[in-house]
């Protein structure tokens, strides 16, 4: 609606652009750094800890975009399963992974009881051989992992964990996404936090990166010019603490905004009437 007004091709600030190959934070790539040496060294399992908002499944989405190696990768985005459906969502995508048979004709194990975990548990393991065997290694991992229940980190993600020790040439790596909260549920489970090799974290970007990011993305969509003025990316650092989701949130509405009030710039003023509308949905 506003790109014409700004002269741009494309809205800078959606959720599905790819901001993340134009611009990764200090923080973002120390991260990405520590969960592929994690992947790489099949160490055990990488954990990524951060905010809401501050990056984490576009970071994972990154680094299985990028490594072709990772197959099959497997990214849970339904923590609130129990462990049958836990274990059922990881063999479809595993077995979906690289296959051009539709998907609605993979046979699956039966799931009810034990036999069927045990069954799903003997698939997932047989995936990762086979893929270990081709060069290839397995990714399994969990987002907002923070809502993991207790049952499925005992009976799945701990079973994981065993399956990559289980073999030397066995390349097999868990990763467990989530905020804050996330280390102090693992650390209830010894036999899962005893195996946890690499921890990463990510936070909001800095001042100067806060700027950086938005000219980079605006560029990207086209932009000429400045649209934001200094006054105004300060004050977007000031409300969001560097958050990328709530950053881009208040920036596309400042845009409309800018836009429907036949603005120059984006100013101060703008931003703050946005953000009374915007953060407590952000936040």
């Amino acid at each position: 609606m506003y790109e014409s007004y700004w002269k741009l091709k494309e809205k800078p600030f959606q959720a599905h652009r790819q901001t993340d190959q134009m611009f990764r934070s200090y923080t973002q790539q120390v991260a990405t750094l520590r969960l592929m040496y994690s992947i790489e060294s099949c160490m055990g399992a990488g954990m990524l800890i951060g905010p809401s908002g501050s990056g984490k499944s576009t970071l994972i989405r990154s680094v299985r975009r990028e490594s072709s190696e990772l197959r099959p990768f497997v990214h849970i985005l339904y923590p609130l399963l129990n462990p049958s459906e836990m274990l059922r969502q990881i063999v479809y995508e595993m077995t979906c992974s690289g296959m051009n048979e539709a998907p609605a004709t993979i046979r699956m194990p039966g799931i009810g009881g034990v036999d069927g975990d045990d069954a799903m548990l003997r698939q997932i393991e047989m995936v990762a051989r086979d893929s270990s065997r081709e060069g290839r290694q397995v990714v399994i991992c969990f987002d907002d992992a923070h809502q993991l229940t207790d049952e499925v980190l005992l009976h799945v993600v701990h079973p994981l964990l065993n399956l990559s020790d289980s073999e030397a040439s066995m390349r097999v790596s868990v990763i467990l996404a989530g905020q804050p909260v996330l280390a102090g549920s693992i650390r209830r489970h010894a036999q899962i936090s005893d195996r946890v090799a690499v921890v990463a974290s990510i936070q909001g970007f800095s001042r100067a990166e806060t700027a950086e990011y938005i000219e980079t993305a605006v560029r990207a969509a086209g932009a000429n010019s400045e649209i934001f003025s200094a006054a105004a990316i300060q004050r977007l650092f000031e409300v969001t603490a560097g958050n990328p989701r709530r950053l881009n949130r208040l920036c596309d509405m400042a845009l409309l905004v800018g836009f429907a009030e036949r603005r120059s710039e984006i100013t101060p003023a703008i931003i703050d009437s946005v953000s009374r509308e915007l953060m407590p949905a952000a936040a």
